[in-house]
């Protein structure tokens, strides 16, 4: 017995230092040469890369997108089961020239140029442009000349703060020793820090083409094609554009949903208020715009999503009821004010800029107090007055019969055969 749990010992032990092992063990890598790409999705630049597995790039057309061909070290993740790149362990710039094709005709050959990424609300604030040439060198200088200035200031700040603090010192000490301490010393204001950002300048191949498919390839300083490097590239563009909305419940306003296609239905329980946010959509296909970003995501060809891009502005929202129209409503600012109290709950207020000028809005919508019947329909109005193409949606009240009426209803005929059954007993 006592020999049989050594054994059983011996092989848990083995188990898990073989685990162990297995664990710590490095992935493989392997050298390869890959395009690493900065690519506008229409929203922001992603930045995928392509390893030797993958031999089709996806690119919008008609923007320009950064290329860089890379030698890395490239290794499989399992959880995630996605090849991934080891940039810390090699990353060297390849490649004097990329050449793209259509059919076997090049079309054009690309040198690498300066270039910088401009962030005019910071580095998450969204909306970034691409610079090349002499503007990515000027952007590059106003944010220098900006953060030198900023500095400069920061020092002078500090320099005010002490002497501020001294003079307060003075001014305090003045009223204990009963001496006329004149006005109150003013603290300083602290400086400003920029509000953008730019990226240092970097080199690479910076184009756009039209939606098409190519064959894009790498040449060294010697004209030889790199090995690697000669990829199918598809540069594909939208097919439709609208309006989609985010719609937030004033039940759950921080589970909004989304309505992006017209044949879509917004359904109300009962009556209640729900507020519209329209943003700008493209219509993608599903494989491409997946594949733009994450290049080693799954995607449908044969299906075709919306996709968001920015909010709009100067637009009113026009509600029909059949064909009359019912109201237009405007974008307003409304806050979320939590119901005091041990009850848990919640009210969304307007925010009066009059009442309330320094007050923060936690978003801002269209708000629609949808009726307990009829059927309605929803459009965008742009500054024009025009209705915007594929911004209509149809808004449908849900209205829910008394379960006790039909609890009264279904005993009827569970009645009429009783009655039937007990005049049959009687009668016989």
């Amino acid at each position: 017995m006592r020999k049989t749990c050594c054994i059983s010992a011996l092989i848990l032990i083995f188990v898990i230092l073989s685990s162990a092992i297995g664990f710590s063990a490095e992935t493989p890598k392997s050298k390869e040469v890959v395009y690493s790409l900065n690519v506008w999705d229409g929203k922001d630049y992603a930045a995928p890369f392509y390893p030797s597995a993958y031999d089709t790039i996806y690119v919008m057309a008609d923007y320009e997108n950064v290329y860089s061909v890379k030698e890395t070290l490239v290794y499989y993740w399992p959880l995630t089961r996605e090849y991934m790149a080891d940039w810390d362990g090699l990353n060297k710039d390849v490649g004097e020239t990329i050449e793209v094709l259509k059919g076997n005709e090049i079309i054009g050959t690309y040198k690498k140029v300066d270039y910088v990424f401009y962030y005019p609300k910071g580095y998450w604030g969204g909306g970034t442009q691409l610079f090349t040439g002499d503007k990515a060198k000027e952007k590059k200088k106003e944010y220098d000349q900006a953060v030198n200035k900023y500095w400069k200031e920061v020092e002078a700040y500090y320099q005010a703060y002490e002497k501020y603090n001294k003079e307060v010192e003075e001014f305090y000490q003045n009223i204990q020793e009963g001496k006329p301490a004149g006005k109150i010393p003013q603290e300083p204001a602290p400086p400003t820090a920029p509000t953008f950002y730019v990226t240092d300048i970097s080199k690479a191949y910076v184009f756009s083409l039209p939606p098409g498919q190519y064959t894009i390839r790498t040449k060294d300083k010697n004209e030889e094609i790199i090995p690697g490097t000669v990829k199918n590239l598809i540069a594909f563009s939208h097919r439709r554009e609208g309006i989609g909305y985010n719609i937030i419940p004033e039940s759950k306003w921080t589970y909004p949903e989304v309505a992006d296609d017209s044949s879509e239905i917004v359904y109300q329980y009962r009556e209640g208020t729900l507020y519209f946010q329209p943003y700008k959509e493209w219509e993608f296909n599903e494989l491409y715009y997946n594949k733009l970003s994450k290049p080693q995501s799954p995607g449908r060809s044969d299906r075709w999503i919306w996709v968001h891009m920015d909010p709009v502005s100067n637009v009113k929202l026009r509600i029909y009821s059949g064909d009359s129209i019912f109201s237009e409503i405007r974008n307003r600012p409304y806050y979320v004010e939590q119901v005091p109290g041990s009850a848990l709950g919640y009210n969304i207020k307007l925010l009066d800029r009059k009442e309330n000028p320094y007050g923060m809005a936690d978003f801002s919508a269209f708000k629609f107090s949808v009726p307990p019947t009829g059927d309605y329909k929803l459009v965008t109005i742009d500054s024009k007055g025009d209705i915007i193409e594929n911004s209509d949606r149809y808004i449908r009240p849900i209205t829910v019969t008394d379960a006790r009426n039909i609890f009264i209803a279904s005993l009827g005929p569970l009645i009429i055969g009783l009655v039937i059954y007990i005049i049959r007993r009687v009668g016989r």
